[in-house]
């Protein structure tokens, strides 16, 4: 099962346009990289979603291996780099709920600044 168009769904009924970035390097660990720009206020936010490959397996990089989600506020120059946010996706429900409330607290925390 692809959770590709369930996240694209669901930034989308949450307000975020998702598009497609190609990684700056052909990094290991990255499989799709997704920028969420925000249709509501503050609109224009920018936040990257990241499918990443499981460590133990970088030579399989299929969504099938994808092992964590990330929420972050640039494109990660690493793996571990600039993160708000981070999910497995054993529990998908769980991961994309979670994922869509912390863009939520990102809108939240830039429009009281």
């Amino acid at each position: 099962m692809s959770r590709i168009p369930s996240l694209l769904e669901a930034l989308d009924c949450a307000g975020w346009d998702a598009i497609e970035v190609e990684p700056e390097s052909d990094d290991w660990w990255s499989f799709k990289i997704f920028r969420a720009v925000s249709r509501w206020s503050p609109v224009g936010l920018e936040r990257y979603v990241s499918f990443e490959i499981d460590p133990q397996r970088p030579e399989d990089r299929t969504e099938a291996n994808v092992w964590t989600v990330e929420l972050s506020g640039v494109v990660k120059a690493t793996r571990t780099s600039d993160v708000i946010s981070s999910y497995g996706t054993n529990h998908w429900e769980k991961t994309l709920s979670g994922l869509i409330d912390d863009l939520q607290k990102e809108r939240s925390e830039v429009d009281s600044s």
